[in-house]
């Protein structure tokens, strides 16, 4: 279309990488990701961080076929699907590729890269609190089933955030604490479709330190 107005992959990289530096923050490391026709790229930058167990991310999408728009996310989550739908609990921006959209590439970029040291102390203050409570195995069951009752996990999420609370894949997450028990619902959210998961994944998000 005539209004259609293109990112160059290269400048909005550039862009994350100096919004980096201009806060005053180091960056850690930078992944990056090309589809095989070279046609969408999916980005993410890790801020180094005192806490070497998690670090503060500024993840970002771009695409040259008029597939996706370009999109920010940031915070100490950032859930991304295989369809590249992204979100982050401290920021989350779309914008389509239309007239002016360079003018505000690098705002959001700002935006999102502001946004993610501060709330990232908050998050971190959660997620500790979370790591220091302790539920029992039989209290885990009916938070899940209170989840699964409220619609936030359906049958196959519920199964699986059942089977990683039971037996956790991964030894960092015993099944002896609320955060534990949030990861075994994220593991469950991720056998949605694609289509599904990111609507999903906030909703549960919020849901949970609703009802935690």
């Amino acid at each position: 279309t005539r209004s259609y107005q293109p990112v160059a992959n290269r400048y909005l990289i550039n862009a994350v990488t100096d919004s980096i530096e201009e806060h005053g923050l180091v960056l850690d490391t930078m992944e990056l990701a090309c589809s095989t026709d070279g046609q969408k790229l999916f980005g993410c930058a890790k801020i180094k961080h005192e806490n070497e167990e998690r670090a503060p991310a500024i993840c970002f999408r771009n695409s040259y076929d008029k597939s996706m728009s370009v999109g920010l996310a940031s915070g100490a989550k950032v859930f991304v699907c295989d369809n590249l739908q992204i979100a982050g609990d401290s920021f989350t921006k779309l914008r389509k590729h239309t007239t002016y959209v360079m003018d505000d590439v690098d705002y959001l970029v700002d935006a999102a890269v502001a946004a993610v040291i501060p709330d990232f102390k908050k998050e971190l203050l959660t997620i500790e609190e979370m790591e220091f409570t302790y539920i029992s195995l039989e209290k885990g069951y009916e938070f899940l089933g209170l989840l699964r009752g409220k619609g936030v996990l359906n049958s196959k999420c519920f199964n699986i955030a059942l089977k990683e609370w039971q037996k956790p894949q991964h030894e960092c997450f015993p099944s002896n604490n609320l955060w534990s028990l949030y990861n075994a619902c994220t593991e469950g959210l991720k056998g949605l479709n694609a289509s599904d998961a990111m609507q999903s994944m906030v909703k549960f998000d919020r849901a949970f330190k609703a009802v935690a």
